[in-house]
């Protein structure tokens, strides 16, 4: 059956079907798993620091530390006992910061001396094994020496032609003998041949002699062999051998190592078997500053079952004997991706972190710096926090440049912020000479420092957060801020700090509970002070002014127990009479102002510019003792506590005078009535007299 329809019902199901046309497309948009949404370039600087606010997770080093992660931390700068976490109690954004304890200085260096040269030498079916360096020693050098055996004999001696005493460290096991040394006197200049001396075998032998020399500022060299937990042995395949037991160091190390077989492993090459190994307790190769031991395994070139062993040899630098200074390192490296200074984002706020620093003990610090590597040295910004003079001197060159910066107190978090790029193309040294810019921005550093004069160690744990380094044209988004100190003072400049009350609003409007130094999101916060609960100042807050606020405040009285106070559009406040019955006051500006005044009584009535003000416009507190005017405009106020009007100074003389005339009359009627009194009485007295005598 056909179903007929009215046109209202048509229309109506027209309507209904625009209705749905219209809203499908926004239905889905909003739920359809295809939604395409349009991709938008970021503008503006972009942060090149990765985790910058230690929100982004953490890994477990081999010391145990929990690292952020993209961060690493080296202790063997004179601070082996220093240590790194996250902190969630202390934060400058997010919910944790990064706390690294410095702590005190100790004997540790994280480099090894410097190799000079290397004399190579191989031999097969022979007792001994000559080895010749290409170039003369220098002087003050010591040689050091790691030589591979196959066979069980345990004899060796070695002797070079500058007579030099050696002491050796050896690791024998079966078809494996292995052993190192270093020359316990120092060279002369001069060439030298260094010969090794064992029991004759039919496998080929191989040695390798190094000059390790004094550094750069030529400190002589001093040596310590390996602890009583080395050397060590272990069975493996492939071409990759290591340690299977830990070797303790003592000192700041500088390590040979190699691996020998029971099998033939194929063709030795010095370089891959003499190389530096994981001994510390960081399990990091940290002592690969000698581009002549590159490898940091003990390689063959075959992939035989084999047996092995490892033998090493410490040596150090006699400034790391007695360290004055040492350094915790927390570090990133941008060296992956190649900034050039350049492309640093032109901004005050270009390079930017907030900081605590804590001293260790009552000695005070010893300081705190951030290095800006292009290259160490070579191309280096430093800027210095509170350095001690115990650090030393910070030198500007061509090639390394510091700024100093002083007066942080401890316990608080501090937001640093700097032009890095400015800083690097103007340098403040005495050549002023920008910093090499063939070097990109490879590293940033944090470091704590550790001092020891005497008996007297400084050192100090600091707080990190926040860590900003932007690239890119245009401005820099905003930080987080810092509450500053609030003070306020009079218009004598006197503090009145203790008279007034305030309140922080955040920029939806709510109240920020305060505290000085607190860190709070960006945004515009608005200050309100009140006294005696009448608002008298209202202003955004600077987050930069470290100066007292300045109140419309003038005292009354010497002691400035008494004021008067009015909003902060007033000016050229002014007052003319202050007594017991008035109190006169001008001030000027534009209104609508609220006035207060302390006053002891209530006042009888209130001008303005000569004319009474209604009474509805005034207030008297009397337990505050305050004298509250609303006003829209400004002018010359007459507050009047106390006054006798000439209506009634009339009637009180009028009416004195007429009491007085009553006073005199009555007076003298009383007189004459005692005259009559006197002469009635006297009359009387006559007449009797006259009667005796008669």
């Amino acid at each position: 059956m056909m179903q007929t329809t009215t046109p209202s019902t048509r229309i109506g199901r027209i309507l209904l079907a625009l209705l749905i046309l219209t809203l499908s497309p926004l239905a889905w948009t909003h739920s359809s798993p295809l939604d395409i949404q349009t991709a938008h370039a970021q503008g503006g600087p972009v942060n090149i620091i990765t985790n910058a606010d230690f929100e982004g997770g953490v890994f477990t080093d081999s010391r145990g530390f929990q690292v952020p992660d993209n961060w690493s931390f080296e202790t063997c700068e004179g601070v082996e006992n220093a240590t790194v976490d996250l902190d969630n109690s202390q934060w400058a954004d997010g919910v944790n910061s990064t706390r690294v304890d410095t702590g005190p200085i100790r004997n540790t260096g994280c480099l090894g001396p410097n190799m000079r040269q290397t004399a190579n030498c191989t031999g097969s079916s022979q007792t001994s094994l000559d080895c010749n360096f290409s170039f003369p020693l220098i002087a003050q050098s010591i040689l050091a020496f790691c030589m591979g055996m196959s066979g069980t004999g345990n004899t060796l001696s070695v002797s070079d032609t500058q007579g030099n005493a050696f002491s050796i460290k050896q690791e024998v096991n079966t078809n494996v003998h292995i052993a190192c040394g270093y020359s316990t006197t120092y060279t002369s200049s001069g060439s030298d041949l260094v010969t090794l001396t064992f029991q004759s075998n039919t496998f080929t032998d191989f040695a390798v002699v190094y000059e390790v020399a004094p550094d750069s500022t030529n400190h002589q060299i001093t040596v310590a062999p390996v602890s009583d937990s080395g050397p060590c042995t272990g069975t493996g395949s492939g071409l990759n051998l290591a340690c299977d037991t830990q070797v303790a160091a003592s000192g700041p190390p500088f390590i040979f190592s190699m691996a020998a077989s029971t099998t033939p492993m194929g063709t030795y090459s010095a370089g891959n078997n003499f190389v530096k190994t994981t001994i510390a307790a960081t399990g990091n190769a940290q002592y690969s500053n000698s581009s002549l031991v590159a490898n940091t395994s003990c390689m063959s070139s075959g992939t035989n079952s084999v047996s092995y062993g490892v033998v090493c040899v410490f040596l150090r630098n006699a400034r790391f004997s007695n360290r004055t200074v040492g350094f915790s390192q927390f570090r990133q490296s941008t060296q992956g991706v190649g900034y050039n200074i350049t492309q640093l984002t032109d901004d005050p706020a270009g390079f930017s972190f907030w900081f605590k620093l804590q001293p260790d003990n009552s000695n005070g610090m010893a300081g705190f710096e951030i290095r800006i590597f292009g290259a160490e040295a070579l191309a280096e910004l430093d800027y210095a926090i509170n350095p001690d003079p115990s650090v030393g001197m910070f030198q500007n060159n061509t090639s390394n440049h510091s700024l100093l910066f002083y007066g942080y107190q401890p316990g608080q978090w501090y937001h640093f912020s700097r032009n890095l790029r400015a800083d690097w193309l103007a340098p403040m040294g005495p050549a002023n000479t920008p910093l090499n810019l063939n070097y990109n921005f490879t590293l940033i550093q944090f470091q704590g420092f550790a001092t020891k004069t005497g008996t007297t160690i400084k050192s100090e744990t600091f707080w990190l957060d926040n860590v900003r380094v932007y690239e890119g044209a245009g401005q820099v988004p905003p930080d987080n801020q810092q509450l500053p100190q609030i003070r306020f003072t009079d218009t004598t400049g006197y503090d009145v700090s203790n008279k007034i009350s305030f309140t922080i609003l955040d920029p939806s409007g709510n109240t920020v509970p305060y505290t000085y130094g607190k860190i709070v999101p960006p945004g515009n916060y608005l200050l309100e002070a009140s006294y005696e609960g009448h608002q008298t100042y209202k202003a955004t807050l600077s987050f930069t002014n470290t100066n007292s606020i300045p109140l419309q405040m003038l005292p009354l009285d010497q002691n400035k127990t008494a004021y008067l106070a009015v909003n902060g559009t007033a000016m050229g406040m002014a007052v003319s009479e202050n007594s017991q019955t008035q109190v006169k006051f001008t001030f000027s500006g534009t209104g609508p102002y609220q006035v207060l005044v302390d006053l002891p009584v209530k006042p009888l009535f209130v001008e303005r510019n000569g004319a009474r003000i209604s009474d509805t416009d005034w207030t008297y507190n009397a337990t505050s003792k305050t004298l509250s005017i609303v006003t829209p405009d400004a002018g010359t106020f007459d507050v009047v506590l106390q006054q006798v009007s000439t209506d009634f100074l009339t009637i009180a003389v009028i009416s004195g005078i007429v009491a007085a005339a009553v006073i005199i009359i009555a007076g003298v009627l009383l007189v004459r009535r005692r005259r009559l009194r006197r002469g009635r009485v006297s009359k009387i007295s006559l007449s009797n007299t006259r009667r005796r005598r008669r």
